[in-house]
């Protein structure tokens, strides 16, 4: 196997969380820090219209914000910070980096958080060539280094997952269904919208110590004064989707957790590894024990820390489960994937270790109609619906379409295999609007919007009408989702 070859970061360069850590994720695909970032590391900056657009900005400012569709589950607000106060945010980092991941070590909870400045990341071979499909994703180390997108995706390096989905998949977790018989998780109620700012200071210090010094000089006052500029001098919830949001509140989370851990020591005797464990990921909270008591001695823990910093648990969304850790939804999950890769099996035959042909034999249309059949089925279970796993079946969809993109290969002397080549790729973009049909949020359109330009970039080698005939669909089924009644 050929090693993989990291790609160094310039570590000093702290104007590139301007790419990283300042936008929320869900912006439309065309805007971008990118340009601002270009400006930024101009030498003369000073004499730009730049700076004198952020001498007439006051303080604090008014972020940008708009709402991003979460399907299903509704919408939520996420918000644009300032470019003043970004780059005011560029000075924080570079004199309080130190301290960002000094304050996210010390919870064993915690299953995401920067761990160190990045220095490298590493490029996933299937991106190598596709600069524009930059992910969500965090740059991340576990037990080494993984697999990076050609962008750092992140100013620090996080530890221990970037998604969720990793630790349910993971050695970890198995661990803990082995050790422990009972799982609670639960959910703090709007957790950014709820911060109180000058809790960051409780976290840091303590309450009594921080409200007799407030200290302008320190980290945690400069800190909770930027995200009050950044948010309109609110005290009562910060600005949502940046990830210097979430570093913010996974300092706060940090100490509940420490608090959480010595509190049920010396109050019940109750031994972390032993009688328990928890695992967090930003906000949410998942229980390990033997017993109903041990769970309930730290959910009420939980519960008594988290309102000491004005945070509140949502009762409705506890969900308890004894051995085995397995939903509904793990199982649509499991059983959407099988049906996905059954479905890229059939229309595809290998020639060797890496190139594929499309299979001309495979009637696409009614394979397309099996594997719609089965994400249908696959929601229809009890407690599962299409938000459940729409972002799955798109996720897994877009890693195959890149695998074949790269490795695809075609006898263009043969009129039958460009017909089932276009036949192909239509029935793709059949199966991809149909689901942002049923589920649509701005990670489904992104997700969606990688795999379409995959496909349409590689019909760059093919007959200039089959590249047509594709965008024309693409066109129809957008006018159907986004500009129809």
């Amino acid at each position: 196997m050929r090693k993989i070859k990291p790609i160094r970061i310039d570590r000093n360069d702290f104007d590139r969380i301007l790419l990283t850590d300042l936008l929320p994720y869900e912006t439309p695909v065309i805007f971008s820090n990118r340009y601002f970032y270009e400006r930024i590391k101009e030498e003369n900056i000073e004499k730009t219209f730049i700076e004198q657009l952020f001498k007439t900005t006051k303080d604090p400012s008014i972020p940008y914000s708009y709402t991003a569709s979460r399907g299903a589950f509704g919408k939520r607000e996420l918000s644009v910070i300032h470019p003043k106060f970004q780059r005011k945010l560029i000075s924080f980092y570079k004199s309080y980096y130190s301290m960002i991941v000094d304050r996210c070590s010390l919870s064993s909870f915690s299953l995401r958080y920067p761990a160190r400045v990045a220095s490298k990341f590493y490029e996933k071979p299937l991106l190598k060539d596709l600069d524009e499909l930059i992910s969500d994703e965090v740059d991340h180390e576990d037990n080494g280094s993984s697999s990076q997108s050609r962008y750092s995706t992140s100013f620090f390096t996080y530890r221990r997952y970037n998604r969720l989905y990793q630790f349910f998949d993971s050695n970890e977790f198995l661990e803990l269904e082995k050790q422990f018989s009972r799982y609670l998780s639960l959910d703090v109620s709007k957790c950014f919208y709820n911060i109180y700012t000058h809790s960051i200071a409780w976290a840091v210090k303590s309450k009594p110590y921080s409200k007799a010094n407030m200290q302008s000089a320190s980290f945690e006052y400069n800190f909770d004064e930027l995200m009050r500029n950044c948010n309109f001098g609110e005290t009562n919830g910060i600005v949502v989707g940046p990830e210097i949001s979430r570093i913010f509140a996974e300092i706060i989370f940090q100490k509940i957790d420490t608090n959480v851990r010595d509190k049920l020591k010396e109050n019940h005797n109750t031994a972390l590894n032993h009688d328990y464990n928890v695992r967090r990921y930003i906000d949410d909270i998942y229980i390990f024990s033997n017993n109903t008591e041990t769970e309930e001695l730290v959910r009420a823990q939980y519960e008594i820390e988290l309102s000491k910093y004005k945070l509140y648990l949502n009762k409705s969304k506890n969900n308890s489960l004894d051995r085995p850790f397995y939903t509904n939804i793990s199982s649509a999950k499991d059983s959407l994937i099988e049906k996905i890769e059954e479905y890229f099996d059939s229309c595809f035959v290998k020639l060797d270790s890496k190139a594929v042909a499309v299979d001309t034999r495979t009637n696409f249309r009614a394979a397309t109609s099996r594997l719609i059949a089965g994400y249908k089925s696959a929601a229809n279970l009890d407690g599962v619906g299409y938000s459940n796993i729409s972002g799955v079946f798109l996720g897994v969809l877009r890693r195959r379409i890149l695998s074949f993109a790269k490795n695809l290969s075609c006898n263009i002397d043969k009129e039958l295999e460009y017909n089932a080549l276009s036949s192909l790729y239509l029935e793709l973009v059949r199966s991809i609007y149909f689901v942002l049909a049923t589920d649509l949020k701005n990670r489904n359109v992104d997700l969606a919007c990688q795999s379409l330009i995959v496909l349409h970039e590689n019909l760059e080698y093919y007959e200039p009408v089959l590249k047509h005939v594709f965008s024309r669909s693409c066109e129809d089924g957008f006018v159907n989702i986004f500009l129809n009644p």
